[in-house]
């Protein structure tokens, strides 16, 4: 087991704090907790008030994990997924799917869902789930295109393509060679 430090919101980790500010410690099954992108704070802060977001968690491990500029969606896009047609009550898979097929959203899409769909067992607070509210299972299986690699200087990876300008892989890398 893990040990983390949770604050009193997170309630939905099984901790009842008695004051607003309060911290507890709680131990989380490693197997599920592991590495940043499984921590309660960082699952949280990429996510809906009340709901996941594959795009915004997917949208972090492509640009400040796997350090690829990503670009910004069309001014209408959340106008032409409103008229998207979705299944009754779609798992975030199907909304993903119906999302990549359409041409001017599955460019993009293909490379930020997959990496957020893989986290869907972590709901809006970060607390694991085996199924959605609903009863229907959740499929975080997917296929993630790595960085592509150029060649190296100093001996470490040198990603292709643009980086961006966050990006967290790359952070030492750039500190102890000025780029």
């Amino acid at each position: 087991m893990k040990r983390v430090d949770i604050f009193a919101r997170s309630r939905s980790h099984g901790i009842v704090c008695l004051h607003e500010g309060a911290r507890a410690f709680q131990s989380l099954p490693q197997e599920r907790y592991t590495g940043i992108m499984t921590q309660p704070a960082m699952l949280a802060a990429l996510a809906h008030s009340s709901d996941t977001s594959y795009v915004f968690r997917g949208r972090f491990v492509r640009k400040r994990l796997l350090c690829q500029e990503i670009g910004t969606p069309p001014a209408n896009a959340m106008a032409e997924f409103a008229n998207l047609m979705k299944p009754a009550n779609p798992t975030a898979r199907e909304v993903a799917t119906v999302v990549e097929a359409q041409p001017a959203c599955g460019g993009c899409h293909n490379l930020i869902d997959p990496g957020g769909l893989a986290f869907e067992h972590f709901d809006a607070m970060g607390a694991y789930r085996d199924q959605y509210a609903t009863g229907k299972a959740i499929d975080t299986k997917g296929s993630l295109a790595a960085v592509t690699v150029t060649g190296s200087r100093g001996g470490r990876a040198v990603p292709g393509g643009t980086l961006s300008a966050g990006c967290e892989f790359l952070r030492p890398y750039r500190i102890s060679t000025d780029v």
